[in-house]
């Protein structure tokens, strides 16, 4: 019998110098995350760390004391996908470490009796139950947009050198496109979420014999682990096995503060980390200082102009407006971006 209602283990490969990926859970929100770094970025370890801290956030934000069987549950949690996805890509346009990076996630948030699951790029949810597995996510890589074509077999693109290009990632221009979906858990269901360092090296009837013979969370990760490194360990390798009817159910709603939107309300709105009031008011200060300063000396500017302008002759100018520095929007992620200054700062 189980003893905990989840665990992961990420390990780094035979072949990989680096490990470039990263699982989280939010137990209190039932949140469970793996990001996978895309390995043609140079820091892919930085985005799937930032995406495993970061999209707790986001998540409570759109889903704290929603009701999961709600029919808009799911989109919700896309929701909070996107809005992270979008203001990490605004983030990395003026920051060098985050340009330079990129990373898949597959995040799910879990109860005993039903799972909102979100994904973008090739990192999978699957769905154990009587003894069998079922992928709950499709890939979104240029290989499988090939097989859904009908241009290969699935036998070809499981060996197909490009199988690891993905098309849709954390940081892909605004606005992301994550896929969401939703379903009811039965009593023995469990979750599994990997990266394909697992289940490229791994079939689904294999995933299905390792969890049968391994019903504790955290022996599974590391019977499925050692596993994947027999089978070569040609990448970083994650797991995140959840049992599902183990996980309490979470806490009833407020029915005033959280509920979701009524037919008819204005959609979700973009929602930003907070911002720091006192570095808001100041540059606002500084911005209005500034207009005020422009727009009295075009003022005297004009009126000496016109003096010595000759009759009939119009004169134009442009008054320029400071703005506040690039990123100030995003006061809550660092700036100078690392996953160890990123942590003290968290």
């Amino acid at each position: 019998m189980a003893t905990t209602p989840y665990a992961g283990l990420s390990d780094l490969g035979r072949k990989r110098a680096r490990n470039d990926d990263r699982w989280g859970a939010d137990a209190a929100q039932r949140l469970y995350m793996v990001a996978d770094g895309v390995g043609s970025t140079s820091r892919g370890d930085l985005a799937a760390a930032l995406v495993v801290e970061l999209l707790p956030r986001y998540v409570a934000h759109h889903l704290a004391g929603a009701d999961l069987r709600d029919a808009q549950a799911a989109e919700r949690l896309g929701h909070a996908l996107v809005e992270m996805c979008n203001d990490l890509y605004a983030r990395s346009r003026t920051d060098p470490d985050l340009s330079s990076a990129d990373t898949t996630v597959v995040a799910g948030v879990i109860t005993d009796s039903r799972a909102l699951i979100a994904h973008l790029g090739d990192s999978r949810a699957y769905l154990y139950r009587d003894g069998q597995v079922q992928r709950l996510t499709k890939d979104h890589t240029i290989v499988q947009a090939v097989l859904d074509a009908g241009e290969i077999t699935a036998e070809q693109a499981a060996h197909h050198p490009t199988r690891s290009v993905v098309t849709r990632h954390v940081l892909m221009p605004p606005p992301a496109k994550p896929d969401v979906s939703a379903l009811d858990l039965h009593p023995g269901d469990r979750i599994l979420l990997s990266s394909d360092g697992l289940h490229g090296v791994i079939d689904d009837a294999t995933l299905a014999a390792i969890l049968t013979d391994h019903p504790d969370p955290a022996d599974a990760c590391r019977a499925l682990t050692a596993v994947a490194n027999q089978a070569g360990g040609p990448d970083n390798i994650t797991a995140v096995v959840v049992n599902a009817d183990r996980v309490p159910p979470l806490p009833v709603r407020d029915p005033v503060a959280a509920a979701p939107p009524q037919a008819g309300t204005p959609p979700l709105q973009p929602w930003r980390p907070r911002q720091r009031r006192g570095l808001t008011l100041l540059l606002l200060a500084f911005v209005v200082v500034l207009v005020a300063a422009a727009i009295t000396g075009y003022l005297v500017w004009s009126r000496h102009y016109a003096s010595q302008a000759p009759s009939g002759q119009t004169t134009t100018s442009s008054v320029q407006t400071a703005t506040p520095p690039a990123g100030s929007a995003y006061p809550d992620l660092p700036h100078a971006l690392s996953v160890d200054g990123y942590r003290q700062a968290m």
